[in-house]
């Protein structure tokens, strides 16, 4: 075999006779779709599907090879067997040769493509060469590397694979010298045949005087019986990527014109084709059992074969497992995930997600099937799996399992706070949990105060006051007193159990307008006032101070920024140092175009030059605000006056716009992303010694004006609006 391989360079040919070429011809063209280049990535289904097809026709090949006196004893690489394919008899051989091969079996070009290391450790289809029965096969157990696929090699097209003098010749071959056609090869085959012995041969049948003819007793010839055909691919059980679509069948070496082939299909449910003549290659379906016979036309020499029978079935292929998004893992609670599962490319036709939850206390859900995101709880396992609802193609998934629970500190949402009546038709005030970001953690507590006073927070994250609220018993709203309002102030506290995770809320608050005749202040209504120093991100906030209905509880129509009325507010001369300078901004002045500005000046509502409406002074730019300072230090206007005025009847003229007390702290957006809910503020912002802006603001956070909203540089603020019972402006 060796020698062979080494002379691979030289590049001598030998002539075909016309036979040989037509051989040949179908030979290649049986070959070309051995070889055909793998182009790109295919399903492994499918890659096994073609290996096995080429197997099937190298085997009928090499048949055809050891039939003709071929050998490839010794032989175990594949290699080796398709090289010594490639080899052709000698010219006194070729010349002398009856039967169909007598030059190369297979194309030079045809090369094998052996597995990688990592292949062979797989599970991946590889075709090997089994050297005691001369035939190739596929097996998909790993650890022996085998061929990956066959392959046409366009470097070997030139390369010569030899003589093979060892060929065995034909018992009958053509004579090399003048005379007769035939010669005697005196080989191991049947005896040649004398023409003037013709009539005594044992070829192709046996004369026998004593025999009957067809059994029927008497002289006669013996009856042989007809060689059995063979199916390829034979009987096996398939997935459904690899399920054979046809079955081609071979009569066999049955002499010619002496029979026809003939095949039945009988179907999974019984039915059955009927035996008709083979047209070529048959389709089959999931359960055919294809059979397979040669029917004698010349019954007087031969007999019907037996049948051969072939068995297809379909594996039902196993569902991919579903996928989990997010995955599984821990997570903050302020990013608490809804899961959604994914079939993974489990055909929706014939598949389903079913899945069940495991709860950290080992009580889990029945098995449901899946239709949208799940809701989970710290600690739950989420078990799925697709279902098959075509048994007979697909076999349910493996499981897929994936735990959520939560990691590091966060702050639980402020309650929500509802002003609403009872059973009784009693006024009352429910106080419920913000679930619609994250569940809260079983054994979270409410506490709440009613007498204006934050229950506060103590480092071990308990209330520093307040009454743990009772979800069975509402908070009670008085008819009336003396404060012609009642506040209900409350905080969502942590598990006692776990405070390693979870942080006390920001308070939440709501005030309710007691009714009281006739009403101080402002006419129609109350105002709220807070005072701020920080900046807060949009959707999150607090104020430093909040006084509800502050027009009703003073009798007044004005806030004094410089001297204001309740304990709770804080002064701007408060916040401010000496030696600082500012500009005073307005935000939101379109949605209350009551307000009327007046500084360093005492409001006169009938005297115009007290005072500028807050629309037109919004609009005033950056560099035509005066700067001020507490104490008037260089380069300042000292600040001695500060308020703002409403007149009379503005919140019956939609002077003040109206929101409640947790929007606006809680600086939740208004309707087109206004801060504070789109309340009036009054802000004044840092400027340096040079008198250029130290700050910054946004436009889109105020309706109303070119000064905006500020975004850095704030020093404090003052946020009135209309507190009313419409509820927040969205």
């Amino acid at each position: 075999m060796n020698a062979h391989l080494t002379s691979r360079a030289r590049s001598s040919f030998f002539g075909f006779s016309v036979v040989e070429m037509i051989i040949t011809v179908a030979v290649l063209g049986t070959l070309a779709t051995i070889a055909i280049g793998v182009m790109g990535s295919t399903h492994s289904n499918v890659k096994k599907a073609k290996l096995t097809s080429d197997v099937q026709k190298l085997n009928s090949i090499v048949a055809v090879y050891l039939g003709e006196g071929g050998s490839l004893a010794g032989l175990t690489d594949p290699d080796d067997v398709i090289d010594q394919l490639k080899t052709i008899r000698t010219t006194t051989d070729t010349k002398q040769n009856v039967g169909v091969m007598t030059g190369q079996g297979v194309d030079a070009r045809l090369s094998v493509v052996m597995q990688s290391s990592a292949e062979a450790a797989s599970s991946d289809p590889r075709a090997l060469w089994d050297s005691t029965n001369n035939k190739f096969y596929i097996s998909t157990t790993s650890g022996t590397a085998g061929v990956r696929n066959f392959d046409l090699d366009d470097t070997f097209m030139l390369t010569d694979y030899g003589n093979d003098a060892n060929r065995a010749q034909s018992n009958v071959k053509y004579n090399a010298n003048d005379g007769w056609v035939w010669a005697n090869g005196n080989n191991s085959a049947l005896p040649a045949v004398n023409p003037y012995d013709a009539t005594t041969s044992t070829f192709p049948f046996q004369y026998d005087p004593t025999a009957s003819v067809n059994g029927s007793g008497g002289n006669g010839v013996s009856v042989t019986t007809l060689a059995t055909p063979s199916i390829s691919p034979g009987s096996g059980s398939f997935y459904f990527a690899a399920f054979p679509g046809t079955a081609t069948i071979l009569a066999g070496p049955v002499p010619e014109n002496a029979s026809v082939l003939n095949y039945n299909i009988i179907r999974a449910n019984g039915t059955s084709t009927g035996w008709v003549a083979y047209p070529g290659p048959v389709s089959l379906t999931y359960g055919d059992t294809l059979q397979a016979k040669n029917i004698t036309t010349n019954s007087t020499f031969y007999g019907d074969s037996s049948v051969v029978s072939c068995t297809y079935q379909l594996i039902p292929t196993p569902l991919p497992s579903p996928v989990f998004s997010p995955p599984g893992g821990l997570y903050l609670a302020s990013t608490w995930p809804n899961v959604s599962v994914d079939s993974n490319g489990a055909p929706g036709a014939s598949s389903k997600i079913s899945y069940q939850i495991i709860h950290s206390d080992g009580t889990s859900t029945a098995w449901s099937n899946y239709s949208s995101a799940l809701s989970l709880y710290y600690g739950d396992q989420v078990i799925a799996k697709n279902v098959s609802t075509n048994t007979a193609m697909y076999a349910d998934s493996p499981t897929s399992t994936a735990t959520y629970n939560f990691t590091g500190s966060t702050q639980l949402p402020p309650p929500k706070l509802t002003d609403t009546f009872n059973s009784a038709g009693k006024r009352v005030i429910t106080i419920t949990p913000d679930e619609s970001k994250f569940p809260m953690p079983a054994g979270y507590r409410i506490y709440y105060t009613t007498n204006g006073t934050d229950p506060g927070v103590k480092s071990t994250e308990d209330p520093v006051s307040g009454t743990l609220y009772d979800p069975t018993k509402a908070v009670l709203v008085p008819a009336t007193n003396s404060a012609m309002a009642f506040e209900v102030i409350a905080r969502v506290y942590p598990p006692t159990a776990d405070k390693a995770h979870w942080d006390t809320s920001d308070a939440e608050h709501i005030d309710i307008n007691l009714d009281v005749a006739p009403s101080p202040g402002l006419a129609y209504g109350r105002i709220d006032v807070d005072t701020s120093h920080l900046i807060y991100p949009i959707g999150r906030g607090s104020t430093d101070g909040h006084v509800h209905a502050y027009d009703d509880k003073f009798n007044v129509a004005y806030v004094n920024m410089m001297n204001i009325l309740a304990t709770g507010l804080r002064n701007i001369q408060a916040v401010i140092p000496n030696g600082v300078r500012f500009k005073l901004i307005v935000s939101n002045s379109n949605l209350s175009p009551g307000g009327l500005l007046t500084v360093n000046n005492t409001f006169d509502i009938n005297n115009s030059a007290t005072y500028t409406a807050v629309g037109p002074y919004s609009n005033i730019a950056f560099a035509s605000l005066p700067v001020y300072s507490i104490d008037g230090c260089s380069g300042s206007t000292k600040l001695t006056k500060l308020s703002m005025n409403f007149a009379s009847n503005a919140l019956n003229v939609n002077g003040v716009m109206g929101s409640v007390t947790g929007w606006v702290r809680g600086n939740k957006p208004g309707r087109y992303g206004e801060a504070r809910n789109g309340a009036l503020t009054l802000q004044a912002v840092k400027v340096n010694a040079d008198g250029s802006n130290a700050f910054t603001t946004s436009t889109a956070l105020s309706s109303g004006g070119v000064q905006g909203f500020a975004t850095s540089g704030l020093l404090w603020e003052c946020t009135i609006f209309y507190h009313w019972n419409g509820g927040p402006y969205q």
